[in-house]
């Protein structure tokens, strides 16, 4: 069964998928499942140097029915210079995301904004 989303905000998403498994992930190593409420109460009251994060893969999985509310960007292809094969061996890649209607700040060749 689908759950009924409102809005993105926490509480929300917390309401839809009160019993969704999440992977959550220290930043050096270690692996747990969460539920999302729990989770999200953790990011509210949580003070960690290193704290978890979700880091899975297969979320859309674990709460059905949210992939419908967002659209995935076809934007890099393995084609892309930023992201064929000179790239994934040397270097770096640096990801710059603007909300949408926004055009992000001119850049130059020299590679600096």
């Amino acid at each position: 069964m689908e759950a009924q989303v409102s809005s993105w905000s926490l509480p929300a998403l917390s309401a839809a998928f009160p019993s969704s498994l999440f992977k959550v992930s220290k930043p050096h190593g270690g692996r747990a499942l969460m539920m999302l409420p729990a989770y999200v109460d953790y990011m509210a009251r949580q003070a960690d140097e290193e704290p978890l994060y979700v880091f899975d893969a297969t979320f859309a999985e674990a709460a059905p029915g949210i992939r419908k509310l967002y659209d995935v960007p076809h934007v890099f292809t393995i084609t892309t210079p930023s992201w064929g094969p000179p790239a994934q061996t040397s270097g770096r890649i640096r990801w710059a995301l603007y909300p949408p209607l926004t055009w992000p700040p001119p850049w130059s060749a020299s590679g600096r904004w």
